[in-house]
């Protein structure tokens, strides 16, 4: 009674160690399955750590599977008990010692002769009419009743391959034949009527067999059918230079090459016209050929020319190729940088003239020549700004062309069509003049006329030079008087000498007077000028100082 008692207190101690333990997890697979073929089926393993001992049982539909074996078991020891559609296992650990295998682990694999047909299927499950499922675990030296989980299986059948490949091909034009292998098959029938189990096909496509055995099973397949239309890629017919040879290269990756001279790679050299046959294997071991054209190439010949060859300045031209026997254009500067390429024609707007080069080639050879744009540049201007008294007139001074039209301006000009035309404008303003020059090119340009109520006020008289080379007020200088083309400046010493006396003063730097006369200094002291503007006379006492 008190062993009874300790056993019990024993069990109940083991099932409260166990509580929030996790549950060992096992899994017959389901795997695929072919009719009259032998499946493994694996019994998988989870959270199998430090187990003592287990049983279990499965039972399944032997009118559908039949067990032929079990083996690769992973515990040492474990035995299975068998009865039609039923096998019990069990194991204990001998030494008291835990197993632990990896999660996923086989613990033991079943084999099954598949006996239904295609698309019919099975279960292995787990029987507990007989025998209950258990697990024990050691934990702490002590050994405890563990949770466990049953996953049972699913076989879904199919149909063995009745064909001795999936997809295949031929050469075409060509055929293939096809035969369907059956153990135990008694009928077949092809997709296309054939009735026998071999079959010929000579197009492409997608085929499927049926074949029944003698159970009623019926079995299907299919296999795609390339037709291997494989060609030689164009080889393009060419041309060889004037004594030289040509190397034809067909495309690399077959493997056979047959020429017509007799070579066996994929490259031939030939020194003369002719046609020039290859015929290749590829490997699958179908054949294809083509034949090359050779003809006799020419040496490039290239002229060029210019439309128009002469321009006037922002003006552009078209230049032309005319080529023969010519692969390539390259249209280049002066200096050799390219320009364009490709094009027989090319637009230019050069600043000034310019040599351009035409580099035509082929693979015998280059001819290069050059034409010349030539840009026309003259010099003309519509004469210096100037300045008058209000009422007077001036005659304007265009020049550098072969022909003159004044316009734009609201005085009247006298002649508008001569460089030098009489203007007398009211007020200051401007005059525009276009000028024809050389090859028909012409030149815009203005001159501004200032128109002053008088000349005098808006010159500053001067009363002293220093001549001493300090490059500061070194000669006599009159700021505004540049404007005034019609003067006269008179200068006199103190005993009324006259010591310079110029027409136009000032109108250019060179005529600037530095107190000399004849050409040596004059002695510093007082002098005497007259300005004389338009008629209107500016008189003057000045000093010169040198020191």
């Amino acid at each position: 009674m008190a062993s009874k008692m300790i056993l019990l207190c024993s069990m109940l101690i083991a099932r409260a160690l166990t509580v929030g333990a996790q549950p060992v997890i096992v899994e017959v697979a389901s795997v695929p399955a072919v009719t009259g073929e032998v499946v493994g089926v694996p019994i998988l393993a989870r959270n199998f750590t430090d187990i003592a001992s287990f049983q279990f049982s499965l039972s399944w539909d032997t009118s559908k599977t039949v067990l032929v074996g079990i083996a690769d078991w992973q515990v040492a020891g474990a035995v299975a008990g068998l009865d039609a559609g039923r096998a019990s296992f069990s194991w204990f650990s001998a030494d008291g010692q835990g197993v632990t295998l990896a999660d996923g682990a086989s613990l033991a694999r079943l084999s099954f002769l598949v006996k239904a047909c295609p698309g019919d299927s099975a279960r292995i499950v787990f029987d507990t009419a007989q025998v209950s499922i258990e697990f024990t675990q050691v934990n702490g030296g002590q050994l405890q009743a563990v949770p466990a989980e049953v996953i049972p299986s699913r076989l879904a059948f199919r149909s063995p391959a009745l064909l001795p490949v999936q997809d295949t091909f031929f050469c075409a034009p060509g055929a293939i034949s096809i035969e369907a292998g059956c153990a135990g098959c008694i009928r077949f029938l092809w997709s296309d009527g054939n009735l026998s189990p071999a079959n010929t096909f000579e197009s492409a496509g997608h085929y499927a067999v049926t074949a029944e055995n003698a159970d009623g099973c019926i079995f299907s397949d299919s296999l795609f059918l390339e037709a291997d239309t494989f060609g030689l890629p164009a080889l393009p017919d060419t041309a060889v230079c004037p004594e030289t040879s040509l190397t034809i290269t067909a495309q690399a990756g077959f493997t056979h090459y047959i020429w017509s001279t007799g070579d066996t790679l994929p490259a031939v050299q030939v020194s003369g016209p002719g046609e020039y046959a290859v015929t290749v294997v590829n490997d699958r071991g179908c054949t294809a050929a083509d034949t090359v054209k050779v003809e006799e190439a020419g040496l490039p010949l290239a002229h060029v020319f210019a439309d128009p060859s002469g321009l006037c300045p922002g003006d552009s031209a078209r230049l032309y190729a005319d080529v023969t026997d010519v692969e390539t254009i390259t249209w280049l500067d002066a200096g050799g940088s390219l320009l364009l390429q490709g094009a027989e024609m090319m637009v230019v707007a050069p600043d000034s003239s310019t040599f351009f080069l035409l580099a035509a080639r082929n693979a015998c050879g280059a001819d290069t020549v050059q034409t010349e744009v030539s840009v026309i540049h003259f010099e003309a201007g519509a004469g210096a700004d100037t300045c008058i008294a209000k009422g007077s007139s001036l005659q304007l001074n265009a020049g550098g062309g072969t022909a003159y039209h004044w316009f734009g301006s609201e005085y009247p000009v006298e002649d508008p069509d001569i460089p030098n035309p009489a203007v007398q404008p009211e007020d200051s303003t401007f005059f525009i003049v276009e000028i024809t020059g050389p090859g028909g090119c012409t030149i815009t340009d203005t001159v501004h006329v200032a128109v002053a109520d008088g000349p005098l006020a808006t010159i500053k008289p001067i009363n002293l030079i220093t001549p001493n080379g300090d490059g500061k007020n070194d000669a006599l200088y009159f700021p505004g008087l540049g404007k005034f083309a019609r003067n006269r400046l008179s200068v006199w010493n103190r005993w009324g000498v006259l010591v310079f006396h110029a027409e136009g003063y000032q109108l250019s730097d060179g005529e600037l007077w530095e107190g000399t006369h004849n050409g040596k200094p004059l002695p510093e002291g007082d002098y005497y000028y007259a300005l004389d503007v338009d008629g209107q006379v500016l008189r003057q006492h000045l000093m010169i100082i040198r020191e």
